[in-house]
């Protein structure tokens, strides 16, 4: 049996049955959050033990979601309680002292080209980490090696499940599963899968 892994942020963290992930020819195992940097999208990868799964799809983020241990800007039962934190988000929580704090560091420290830097070997890490068959794919308007976009159909799509609507999850799922199946094909045709 194929074992499907799914690590990634909020663009692949909703399991409903509308959601792009719950509509490929094979069930995932699913470790998407919501509000998911790219290090926590990369510790996940390190943490997880890749022989239990013999294909992947890693989705990636933002360059400008920055890990934090703690966000305190959410009730700890909030679906984001645990997400790192990104300018739009702690600016629309303006008067909660953690997001004025976090507005204070966006303004005055964060400096884009190193966020953009970290976020490029992070994700270059996480390609060579992936040892098994893998797609990697982000829905952020990115240029990255080895990284398929779909930020043209997020933007197109827009909606509640994934960031986008029912239509648009229908076409993820149809994009993602014909690449799984060729990415699969092409594993048997070369003798490197026992599923």
């Amino acid at each position: 049996m194929t074992n499907l892994l799914i690590i990634g942020d909020s663009f692949a963290a909703n399991k409903t049955k509308d959601s792009w992930t719950k509509n490929l020819h094979l069930p995932p195992y699913n470790l998407s959050t919501n509000g998911s940097s790219e290090y926590r999208i990369w510790k996940k990868i390190c943490d997880t033990d890749l022989t239990q799964y013999n294909i992947a799809i890693i989705v990636h983020t933002s360059p400008n979601r920055i890990y934090t241990r703690d966000n305190h800007i959410y009730p700890a039962d909030h679906s984001h309680a645990h997400s790192d934190l990104i300018y739009t988000d702690v600016e629309n929580k303006h008067g909660n002292s953690y997001a004025d704090g976090a507005i204070w560091w966006f303004k005055n420290v964060f400096d884009i080209e190193h966020a953009e830097d970290m976020h490029r070997l992070l994700v270059a890490d996480c390609v060579k980490r992936v040892t098994i068959p893998c797609i990697h794919l982000t829905f952020f308007d990115l240029d990255l090696e080895n990284v398929i976009t779909f930020h043209k159909i997020w933007q197109s799509q827009p909606g509640i499940i994934n960031h986008m609507n029912e239509d648009g999850n229908n076409i993820v799922a149809k994009k993602v599963d014909s690449m799984l199946k060729a990415l699969y094909n092409n594993c048997i045709n070369n003798g490197e899968s026992d599923a």
